[in-house]
């Protein structure tokens, strides 16, 4: 049996990975592979705190280094626990964030390399997609998908900064993705997705 392909979608909140990632898995299960979505952070028992703390409903506030290290660990679990798996058993994964995520979010206020650090033992995708939007783009589709209530990190100039950050990690490579126009329409969008997702599946 040959292990599955394990795909990353990355971008801004609004950007549209989380549709785009439905759409993937629905293209490809109907070319007749087995395909499981999944994100970050996880609905698991440790991803469930850190969704807490970016909606500011725990009782006590954590400080940025403890949520990155929460991050860390969630992924860890995500990856024993539900990537590994489905990958060794042929299924191909398509994940909603990962690792170019914590370092671009996390690196507001805590130092590139620690997170690095924190993330070394995360399994390298076989692909990075990009999902590059305007953060007032990205604003716009989260106000009318959500209204008044926003995350930790939906509010402009932390979007604008997590958008530089992004464009930084791949300047200086250290993160590959291929990068595609999120602000163009959905379909458009998709279709350049499948096509990359082709060239992989072919290989």
């Amino acid at each position: 049996m040959s292990r599955g392909l394990f795909i990353v979608l990355e971008g801004i909140d609004g950007s549209g990975t989380t549709t785009q990632c439905a759409r993937l898995k629905a293209w490809m299960e109907a070319r007749g592979r087995r395909v499981l979505t999944t994100f970050e952070p996880t609905s698991r028992v440790l991803g469930a705190h850190v969704r807490a703390g970016l909606q500011g409903q725990l009782k006590e506030a954590i400080d940025p280094a403890t949520m990155a290290l929460l991050f860390a660990a969630d992924r860890l679990d995500h990856i024993t626990h539900e990537i590994t798996p489905a990958l060794e058993s042929g299924v191909d994964v398509l994940c909603d964030r990962y690792v170019a995520s914590s370092l671009a979010y996390q690196t507001e206020s805590l130092p590139l390399e620690w997170i690095r650090q924190i993330n070394e033992r995360a399994l390298v995708p076989d692909c990075t997609l990009f999902l590059r939007v305007d953060p007032d783009v990205a604003l716009e589709r989260i106000g009318a998908r959500q209204g008044e209530h926003r995350d930790l990190y939906e509010n402009r100039d932390m979007l604008v900064g997590v958008a530089s950050r992004y464009e930084a990690l791949f300047a200086r490579g250290d993160v590959s993705a291929t990068i595609l126009d999120s602000e163009q329409d959905m379909d458009t969008v998709t279709r350049e997705l499948e096509a990359l997702v082709e060239s992989l599946l072919e290989r």
